[in-house]
């Protein structure tokens, strides 16, 4: 069930990216933040295949841990999406500076895994049940 969820949110990624134009000129990347590794269920494995998805679509990505993710970091000047990978829903962690900065950028945003902010919520038109 779970290899099914991640070819799901992988083709999802792959339509999203082919809306992000790539150009010789335009350097960018995508910023990929994670909430954990989660070894025990090859959580690395998901963080790996994000990034080649992305690399394989031509587009330069920046790799971050939500805790190690510094406030301002994430900006319309630096990056030209994000891709937000939550990869234990247990720990329910969180980084006050990324969801802010994150909600103030007006990029490319994508959320794969469950745990949605309220801010993503509302930008689908969508509430929690």
């Amino acid at each position: 069930m779970k290899r099914y969820l991640l070819l799901i949110c992988l083709s999802i990624l792959s339509i999203l990216s082919i809306h992000i134009p790539v150009q010789a000129d335009d350097n960018l990347p995508v910023l990929l933040v994670y909430d954990s590794e989660n070894v025990y269920y090859n959580g690395s494995k998901k963080i790996d295949s994000v990034q080649r998805m992305l690399t394989a679509d031509g587009l330069k990505v920046k790799t971050v841990m939500l805790e190690n993710y510094r406030s301002g970091e994430l900006s319309d000047n630096k990056y030209r999406g994000v891709v937000t990978l939550i990869n234990w829903q247990e720990a329910d962690l969180s980084n006050d500076n990324f969801t802010h900065d994150r909600a103030k950028f007006s990029g490319t945003k994508l959320h794969i895994g469950p745990n949605l902010q309220d801010d993503e919520l509302e930008g689908l038109r969508a509430k929690k049940v």
